[in-house]
């Protein structure tokens, strides 16, 4: 069964990538994708250096299970992403999106919800962001569930 996009509509569907970027969506968007892993430093650098910056801004990061496997030291990639949500309060707002069998990882998903990202899965098929062109705008979402906390 294929989508039929309305005349006058753009759907632009993001997903992970095994190359990291940070690139700006149309929307204005802005999407970190840490890639497979193979380059880990220059994902966290790009995410560093991204709130330097310092403007107001919305960054949407894809995590995928290459990544998570190669991180090695957890704790320590939950540090950097404290000083880097702690360095850009007020000024960036971050959501996490966990692409396909990263989401098996709710021990990360839980530490980046609580240091207050915003944590989603992605859709079945791996897509991580959705962005509808409308006439009158753009709209950009997630289109997989949001992480619960499930009660014990």
């Amino acid at each position: 069964m294929g989508i039929q996009v309305p005349e006058g509509h753009k759907v632009v569907v993001i997903g992970p990538s095994p190359r990291p970027f940070l690139a700006r969506a149309e929307s204005g968007t802005w999407i970190l994708n840490f890639g497979d892993g193979k380059d880990l430093t220059r994902a966290l650098e790009a995410v560093e250096n991204f709130v330097r910056q310092g403007d107001k801004r919305f960054v949407i990061w894809i995590l995928q299970s290459e990544f998570l496997e190669a991180l090695g030291d957890v704790d320590r990639f939950v540090a950097r992403v404290r000083a880097v949500v702690d360095a850009s309060r007020d000024k960036v707002r971050h959501c996490a999106v966990f692409a396909g069998e990263a989401a098996r990882r709710t021990d990360i998903m839980l530490s980046l919800k609580q240091l207050g990202l915003g944590v989603h899965h992605s859709s079945p098929d791996g897509a991580c962001v959705v962005e509808v062109h409308r006439p009158d705008g753009i709209v950009v979402g997630m289109p997989g569930k949001v992480f619960q906390v499930e009660a014990v």
